[in-house]
């Protein structure tokens, strides 16, 4: 499985490792199931995974050179559709331009800015206030109406936190 793939995915979507490995497992079996079955698999804006029949044929041992019978077999293809794209990310673009004009590239980003808050907030779990990183928040089933508590903003529900707001928009 692909690491980085697997940390974006949990990183876009707040579901732990184990899950984002289980639908990736899950997706790759449906168009292996599909596949044999003789269906194409149409994902919109993405590709179609589909088959090509290969007939028996003649051909050779490479070792021997001796003429060998190839017996028919069913080969995945994959076709990225139209509208799929691989231009560079927009925010990348004016670093590329100055590269081209050999001219000095915008700076990164700082680090703090790019990182999330750090926060600790009290969650009921069972009954009980249990203290949890912001970053875990999602793992532990945060929903918008999940109350909420820290000293700052004392109970409330998680849709009335300003600052929690980007947590509900990488689930929708």
């Amino acid at each position: 499985m692909n690491a980085n793939l697997t940390e974006y995915l949990q990183q876009s979507t707040g579901y732990t490792e184990p899950t984002v490995t289980s639908v990736i497992e899950s997706f790759c079996k449906f168009i292996q199931v599909s596949l044999r079955n003789g269906e194409e698999v149409r994902i919109n804006k993405f590709g179609v995974f589909s088959f090509k029949d290969l007939p028996d044929r003649e051909g050779r041992n490479p070792r021997t050179g001796e003429k060998i019978d190839v017996e028919a077999t069913r080969r995945p293809t994959f076709k990225f559709s139209k509208s799929f794209s691989v231009e560079p990310d927009p925010a990348t673009l004016p670093i590329i331009e100055a590269i081209k004009h050999n001219s000095p590239p915008i700076p990164p980003i700082p680090t703090e800015l790019l990182t999330q808050s750090n926060r600790n907030w009290f969650m009921n779990i069972g009954d009980q206030p249990v203290e949890i990183p912001e970053s875990e928040l999602i793992s532990k089933g945060l929903t918008k109406t999940t109350p909420l508590w820290s000293e700052e903003t004392g109970w409330k529900r998680a849709s009335e936190i300003a600052e929690l707001g980007y947590l509900f928009q990488k689930v929708a």
